[in-house]
């Protein structure tokens, strides 16, 4: 059973059921997640995925949005940068990941490893 459920977590976590899990995430507990559904399904109907992906490449800087206006301008070339920087619990900027091959045009993300310093 454990494996099951592993398996089954991993495939909600996939860019390509993103959408679907966030939905039944909202249908399941509408008061802490609907507000998520509805601005990052109205982000992705006003800004076409291939100006969203042009911005990818524009502005390498992930930013914080979290109300509907706020994921649409996130998507725009040029209106992403008002928004303010996403920053890792280190306080660093989260950087997008890039693509296999041209980035605009691959379909698959990638990203680096991520580095932990701990203290002794």
């Amino acid at each position: 059973m454990p494996v099951g459920t592993a398996i089954l977590h991993n495939l909600a976590n996939k860019t390509w059921l993103s959408g679907l899990s966030t939905a039944l995430e909202a249908v399941k507990d509408p008061d802490r997640n609907l507000e998520n559904f509805e601005s990052r399904t109205l982000g992705a109907i006003a800004v076409p995925a291939i100006v969203a992906q042009t911005n990818r490449i524009v502005d390498t800087i992930m930013r914080e949005a979290r109300d509907p206006i706020s994921r649409i301008r996130s998507r725009i070339p040029g209106k992403s940068t008002t928004l303010p920087t996403r920053r890792d619990v280190f306080g660093r900027p989260v950087l997008n990941a890039g693509g296999v091959g041209p980035d605009i045009l691959s379909p698959i993300a990638t990203s680096q490893g991520r580095e932990y310093t701990r203290e002794q």
